[in-house]
């Protein structure tokens, strides 16, 4: 019996000092694009997007982090790296001029332009939605947004903005995306019209 209480004392210890599991974000059954092929109601669109998860995402980040690189990997390439440069809500509106908040779409202006690739985590109500960005060279001065992706209420109509969480990427390889089957399809299509038409050409002119 001693020998028993030896061994569960051990075992509390060594589970102490592993520490809490990694919470592990939970989805709330929301697309993030509002259940469109494509993520609008943005402008520019949004070129992709991971959510709505429940919860807020402030306390979360880490999590957010770690599921953008999964979720966004096929773009950025697997060298991306993630860091959270600051809220609308922060003393300041932190990288934002200002924070729209309440306002179920609006627009979200940056302190400064933004090049290259960045990501928006809206949060509205209980939930939050991320969407990946390409300010490319020139850079973007701020984006359109809406958070029917974000949270809506027993209505089905979208909830006005906590706050925005702007996130910064870098070492993005900007993977080259694998064409659909469809865009095959239209390609070799669009490949026999062509062919079909010079022969027919050849042959009037025989």
């Amino acid at each position: 019996m001693k020998k028993l209480s030896l061994l569960a004392a051990s075992a509390a210890i060594l589970c102490g000092m592993a520490g809490p599991a990694q919470a592990v974000l939970v989805s709330t059954g929301l697309s993030c694009n509002a259940g469109n092929i494509m993520v609008t109601g943005f402008a520019p669109d949004a070129l992709a997007c991971s959510g709505a998860f429940a919860g807020n995402d402030t306390p979360q980040q880490a999590d957010v982090l770690a599921r953008l690189a999964i979720d966004f990997g096929s773009i950025l390439g697997s060298s991306a790296t993630f860091a959270v440069l600051g809220k609308s809500d922060d003393s300041n509106s932190g990288p934002f001029t200002s924070n729209p908040n309440n306002s179920t779409s609006g627009t979200l202006t940056f302190d400064s332009a933004q090049t290259g690739f960045f990501a928006i985590t809206l949060k509205a109500a209980d939930s939050f939605s991320t969407y990946l960005f390409d300010g490319g060279v020139t850079g973007l001065s701020s984006v359109q947004f809406s958070t029917a992706g974000t949270a809506l209420n027993p209505n089905g109509q979208a909830q006005g903005l906590s706050h925005a969480t702007f996130i910064d990427i870098s070492g993005a390889t900007a993977v080259t995306p694998v064409p659909e089957p469809e865009t095959y399809a239209l390609m070799l299509a669009g490949l026999g019209a062509v062919a079909y038409v010079a022969r027919r050409n050849r042959n009037r002119k025989a």
